[in-house]
């Protein structure tokens, strides 16, 4: 009796994985599609350009002190500074700033306030440079 439930149950999961074989056919198909080869040769060459143009533009927006820069008919790229916190030893460091790893809304807080931060943590900026291109259905 137990043979049959198992048999049984293997059918179905051998029909649950039959089910993919149509939709994998239709993936294989479109890879071969003139349209999604020339899609993804497209979305490769923005990725490349994207990347090998992003650091030099980050590398002159920071030499220059440029923040932000907007565009009229492109979008805009904007210079993000993001601000972490650590310590090598959890113990040194006050109970109040501490959940099971820093406290960062309470560390950015105290640094803001006084100025300074607590025994045993250190703080390190980082930076990244935010593109935001307009689509063509956007207006002006």
């Amino acid at each position: 009796m137990a043979t049959k439930d198992i048999d049984a149950i293997k059918q179905e999961l051998a029909q649950d994985v039959q089910s993919l074989i149509p939709i994998q056919n239709d993936i294989l198909q479109l890879q071969q599609s003139p349209e999604v080869v020339k899609y993804l040769e497209k979305v490769n060459q923005f990725k490349n350009k994207e990347a090998a143009i992003r650091e030099v533009i980050q590398g002159q927006m920071e030499k220059h002190g440029i923040k932000s820069i907007k565009g009229e008919n492109w979008g805009s790229m904007t210079i993000r500074e993001n601000t972490n916190f650590s310590a090598e030893d959890l113990d040194s460091v006050p109970p109040k700033f501490i959940k099971k790893a820093l406290d960062t809304t309470k560390l950015r807080a105290h640094l803001k306030l006084s100025d300074k931060l607590p025994k045993g943590v250190e703080v390190t900026h980082t930076r990244s440079l935010v593109i935001k291109l307009k689509s063509p259905t956007e207006e002006s």
